[in-house]
């Protein structure tokens, strides 16, 4: 996933977070039986100030775009 989204969207767009993150947890399930990663993808809005599950909670839509060519880039990739 890492190299795919880097070849997509240049290495100066991704980064390989250095910590555990419990933002999904039912994820560890899916992973025990099937390779799996996860993705996240920056979709703050400069100038809002908030977070998923609050109510203001905005996101920039320019974000689905960079999701669905770093997952389609992957798939392909895993494919070939």
């Amino acid at each position: 996933m890492l190299n795919s989204a880097r070849n997509t969207l240049g290495d100066e767009n991704v980064k390989a977070l250095s910590y555990s993150s419990l933002g999904r947890e039912d994820l560890a399930y899916f992973t025990e039986r099937v390779p799996s990663a996860r993705l996240r993808i920056g979709s703050k809005i400069d100038g809002i100030d908030t977070m998923v599950h609050k109510a203001n909670y905005d996101y920039n839509e320019l974000a689905i775009l960079t999701g669905v060519r770093a997952i389609s880039q992957a798939a392909a990739d895993l494919l070939a």
